[in-house]
């Protein structure tokens, strides 16, 4: 089963209606071309175009690479430890394969497995995000901005769900405050 289906599997049935705001909307197919690597990473540029920026816009590593982006570079491990770290606990990783095969299983606690899940689909889509906008000469976010803003989009995220009557994930937002110490 590819992830797309397998995290749309595992997300409330709502979680990709209409209903809900674009930027959740654009986590999960994010999620998706980074699983597939198919977001145009600095190496894939410089594949179809010799001429391209190829160095990673946070650190400025020669080459960035989906596995360097997501979460190798300091910026974006810094991202990511802070956001993940106490949601993984002792499945805590930066390293991309070890990561997707972690969340690529399946797990009997609904509540968990869909935080961690959002939780990567969010990161991922902020660090992309804030990628594209630095790319564009855009003024740079700091990491505290990043991480508040992930924050946020959980906690909504786990709002909506509550306010749709879906209670299945009524600990969600528990679970996410508990991470966050």
């Amino acid at each position: 089963m590819s992830l797309f289906l397998l995290l749309r599997s595992q997300c409330p049935p709502n979680l990709l209606s209409t209903e809900h705001n674009y930027k959740t909307r654009l986590c999960i197919p994010c999620a998706w071309l980074a699983m597939r690597n198919r977001l145009s990473t600095g190496d894939r540029m410089q594949s179809w175009n010799n001429g391209s920026v190829v160095k990673c816009m946070f650190c400025s590593t020669p080459v960035e690479t989906r596995d360097h982006l997501f979460f190798s570079c300091s910026y974006a491990t810094e991202v990511w430890t802070a956001t993940a770290r106490n949601v993984f606990q002792a499945r805590f990783s930066t390293d991309w394969p070890t990561i997707v095969n972690y969340i690529s299983g399946t797990s009997a606690d609904c509540v968990q497995s869909f935080l961690e899940r959002y939780t990567f689909q969010a990161t991922i889509h902020m660090l992309w995000k804030e990628r594209n906008a630095r790319r564009h000469g855009e003024v740079p976010n700091t990491t505290t901005s990043l991480i508040n803003w992930i924050d946020k989009q959980v906690r909504n995220q786990f709002a909506v769900i509550r306010i749709t009557g879906d209670g299945r994930y009524d600990k969600g937002l528990q679970a996410w405050f508990a991470s966050r110490n």
